[in-house]
């Protein structure tokens, strides 16, 4: 009996475990050459995006209700999207440099 409980708990663990890495995940996008690459991505709901500075000048990332401020050469800005929608930015100090993401509705396996 006590072996069947702790086969028990040791799926529910690993269950438990597998739903925390999939409800997320991480997207990067670059900041080089006056661009954003790819300047349009897909994730779902509670993705974390990481917005990478390799680039010699100084960039942001603004969007209407949020603001990375000035991101230096060899720097990055995170943030994770928990409500679906798509969020037009563009950097303040390079008008035309502009991007989009798109935050998709997770969809439940049950």
């Amino acid at each position: 009996m006590r072996a069947a409980r702790l086969a028990v708990l040791m799926v529910a663990a690993v269950s438990a475990l597998a739903l925390v890495s999939c409800a997320g995940g991480a997207k990067t996008v670059d900041m080089k050459d006056f661009k954003y690459l790819p300047e349009e991505i897909t994730i779902t709901e509670g993705t974390k995006v990481t917005w990478k500075n390799p680039d010699v000048e100084a960039h942001t990332v603004t969007a209407t209700g949020w603001d990375s401020g000035v991101i230096e050469a060899g720097n990055s800005y995170s943030r994770t999207f928990d409500t679906a929608g798509t969020y037009e930015y563009r950097c303040v100090l390079h008008p035309t440099m502009t991007g989009r993401l798109i935050v998709t509705t997770k969809t439940s396996r049950y």
